[in-house]
């Protein structure tokens, strides 16, 4: 193959831009699972558990631990509900079976509070192939999730990429 990126053919380009719109999360976060957090991490800041301490430091009550936000969006799908994920769904060409995660980076953009209705919209951003040093063809699909609360501002942002691998045979990777 002359070019990595012709692995990547019209259908899986037309990906690029697909959304799944805006999903609700099912329940939102409760300040018992926040004490589930601050028992597990020792992370006890004033600002997960005392509503007077929150609100005398400009919030209007307690907020959501920043790594309890970063893991909301494990609440949505996976049980046959309306999450269809573009991420699961690629039209990868026959044989890239294996996924790696390749990158992320997270961005907060302001405060989750306790039982605050929150929703997901997930996007596919872009879609490119690159050869690596032992020839292999490795293609990289990023997404761009967002969480968004009820009055539909972003909240929580995250880039990610993943690597879709074809494994190579038992054979070929210890020749390598």
């Amino acid at each position: 193959m002359s070019d990595p990126e012709d692995i990547i053919g019209p259908e899986l380009k037309a990906w690029i831009g697909r959304s799944i719109g805006r999903i609700p999360i099912p329940e939102p976060i409760s300040g018992s699972e926040v004490r589930r957090y601050m028992r597990a991490t020792g992370d006890n800041n004033p600002l997960w558990f005392d509503d007077d301490f929150a609100r005398a430091a400009g919030y209007r009550g307690r907020v959501v631990p920043p790594m309890v936000v970063h893991e909301v969006f494990r609440r949505v799908g996976g049980e046959g509900g309306e999450w269809a994920d573009p991420w699961i769904s690629l039209p990868l060409p026959e044989g890239y079976t294996d996924a790696r995660n390749a990158g992320s980076e997270s961005e907060w953009l302001r405060p989750v509070y306790l039982n605050e209705p929150l929703g997901v919209e997930c996007q596919i951003t872009g879609i490119k192939a690159r050869q690596g040093k032992s020839g292999a063809v490795t293609i990289f699909a990023e997404r761009e999730e967002r969480l968004v609360n009820g009055e539909g501002e972003t909240v929580f942002r995250r880039l990610q990429t993943m690597a879709h691998l074809k494994p190579q045979p038992a054979a070929a990777k210890g020749a390598a």
